[in-house]
Order: C-alpha cells, then sequence, then structure tokens
C-alpha cells in the first residue's frame, strides 16, 4: 500500500515538468529579453528544486526503476 510519501512525491516529480515545458514560452509572450530569461530560469530552478524534492520522498526503488527504464531507451534510440 502506498503512502503519503509515495504521493506528494509523483505529485512533484510530475509538476517539476510543467515549468522545464513552460520555460521556453517566455520568450514568445512578448516580453523584453531580460525579463523573458529571468522568468526561464526561474521556471527551470523551479522544476530542478521540485525534482529534487521528490528524490527522497519516491525512495531507491523509484529512482532505479526509472534509471532502467531511460537507459533501455536510450540503447533502443542509439541502435536505431
Amino acid at each position: 500500500m502506498k503512502d503519503w510519501k509515495y504521493y506528494t512525491g509523483m505529485t512533484l516529480f510530475i509538476f517539476s515538468w510543467v515549468p522545464w515545458s513552460l520555460s521556453p514560452v517566455a520568450f514568445f509572450i512578448g516580453l523584453p529579453a531580460s525579463q523573458a530569461a529571468g522568468i526561464s530560469a526561474g521556471l527551470l530552478i523551479l522544476g530542478e528544486v521540485t525534482l529534487l524534492a521528490s528524490i527522497p520522498l519516491l525512495g531507491r526503488p523509484f529512482i532505479r526503476q526509472l534509471r532502467e527504464k531511460v537507459t533501455a531507451l536510450l540503447k533502443r534510440a542509439r541502435e536505431d
């Protein structure tokens, strides 16, 4: 049975992808380049912080499983 750590960690893990995917959008909404760069950097930092916060909550088995899936995906991509 999964506890609050798993659900909180998974929520943070999924949320960490949102700022990463939104960071390029800052350059297309008509802001000056310096403001867009600041917003983009802030979004990337937010994504990193939430990802790093999810790791201790999800635990080693989840991280190991994620690493195995990414490694298999990269090996398959290299073979093609």
